[in-house]
């Protein structure tokens, strides 16, 4: 699967502004089924999301309905969390510039599984 994935999305290589693409969801927490998407995350720091998406979705020429992209910046923490701490990368420009990227995003889930673990107890 993850070869078919490097293949589909092959054209992200070109696109500057993409700086990762990370796998995420049930097919990384093998908890997927028949029917599962692939959850595809996109990394694209403080650019317009919505002209990406455009050109994501011009360029992907196969297996279109199976995936479900997403942008890292648009989603929840808890999202962000679980990409963070179990997404599987598959393409990356720069891994230290990513994980720099991803610093702040860390510190801010750190302190919400803190919360949550006060709250519970």
């Amino acid at each position: 699967m993850i070869k078919q994935i490097e293949e589909d999305f092959s054209f992200i290589k070109d696109h500057p502004d993409i700086i990762a693409l990370i796998l995420f969801g049930s097919h990384v927490s093998n908890q997927n089924n028949i029917r599962s998407d692939i959850d595809i995350c996109l990394v694209v720091p403080n650019k317009n999301l919505y002209e990406i998406y455009k050109y994501v979705m011009q360029n992907l020429k196969s297996n279109q309905d199976k995936y479900d992209i997403r942008f890292f910046e648009e989603l929840p923490l808890y999202i962000q969390g679980e990409i963070i701490e179990d997404g599987k990368i598959i393409f990356c420009k720069d891994e230290p510039s990513l994980f720099e990227y991803f610093y702040n995003f860390i510190k801010l889930w750190e302190d919400q599984k803190l919360k949550l673990r006060i709250l519970s107890l």
